[in-house]
């Protein structure tokens, strides 16, 4: 739960889960938030971190 309460300042975020359901809302919530959120699979952490902190144009 950490940053929620500036989620909307948030330029990208990866999501790792382990569940579908995660990885569904994820999918959902991507759509409906500003910003970049990204799903991962459990297996992919380094992935997503390496994701997360590439530089973005804003």
């Amino acid at each position: 739960m950490l940053g929620v309460k500036t989620l909307t300042k948030w330029n990208r975020a990866a999501i790792v889960y382990d569940s579908e359901t995660v990885q569904d809302f994820t999918e959902i919530f991507s759509k409906i938030m500003i910003g970049e959120f990204k799903g991962f699979d459990k297996k992919d952490y380094d992935t997503a971190v390496k994701w997360t902190s590439e530089q973005i144009d804003l």
